[in-house]
């Protein structure tokens, strides 16, 4: 069973000393699924916290992060088994335009997280100049000050972020029965080898919202059909029957 979500995340920015602003944005849940009666992925939906940096150690806070900062993380599954609080995280707009050596780093972090077990709400997001002025602002103001009076002129001069998920929990499973559609077209020769054409409807991630095909699929699976709707006129006489059987 799967338990599947995306939301739009509210941004409430103010500075202490200026003008509240106010965005919005779309971000993608890490994969809820049911394996063998163990509920595997991010078992909260609802976010509610302020935004702060990776190295900060605030307990009631939605971290906000790059990816790559996320991949280079020794402390990772500690902040994982973190029971409050929620983990965004900001990945390229254009994964095929990252370097050999940065998508294998992405798909090992991807693999980490499928395969998590967390209570904290776990969301991506697709880099903006929005998010990347967040992402920077906190970083500058969260976890760095060094002493009480310098924490204290922080909290009052800096920016700070609140982020609240909209939406509804997904609280139904998602129970798929998936059917396997099989046709074939035979040659005159009994011990003709056989070709097999392939497709499938989707593609799968450790973020199923953002998987590439979550919202248009099943070309592939149109294309297939054409292929057999052309060889099935080869197939159809014996004087043009190709010497090997198409599955």
């Amino acid at each position: 069973m799967l338990f599947d979500n995306w939301c739009i995340f509210q941004v409430s920015g103010s500075q202490q000393l200026g003008d509240k602003v106010e965005l919005e944005f779309q971000a993608f849940r890490l994969q809820q699924y049911e394996l063998n009666g163990n509920i595997i992925g991010s078992k909260t939906f609802r976010v509610q916290y302020e935004a702060v940096s990776l190295s900060s150690k605030a307990l009631r806070r939605c971290v906000v992060t790059s990816w790559r900062d996320l991949t280079g993380y020794t402390n990772l599954d500690d902040l994982l088994a973190n029971s409050v609080g929620a983990l965004l995280i900001i990945i390229p707009s254009d994964l095929d335009a990252l370097s050999p050596t940065d998508k294998t780093l992405f798909s090992e972090l991807e693999h980490k997280l499928a395969t998590a077990r967390t209570e904290l709400a776990v969301y991506v997001t697709y880099s903006s100049p929005e998010a990347s002025a967040i992402l920077s602002d906190v970083q500058s103001s969260s976890g760095t000050a060094k002493s009480a009076t310098q924490q204290l002129l922080n909290s009052i001069a800096a920016n700070t972020f609140q982020f609240t998920s909209t939406g509804s929990p997904s609280t139904n499973a998602l129970t798929y029965k998936p059917n396997n559609i099989i046709g074939r077209l035979r040659s005159s020769e009994r011990n003709a080898p056989t070709i097999a054409f392939v497709a499938h409807y989707d593609s799968h991630a450790a973020f199923p919202g953002a998987a590439v095909g979550a919202d248009s699929n099943g070309s592939g699976v149109v294309v297939l059909l054409e292929l057999l709707a052309i060889f099935r006129k080869l197939y159809d006489k014996p004087s043009t029957r190709p010497p090997f059987n198409l599955v």
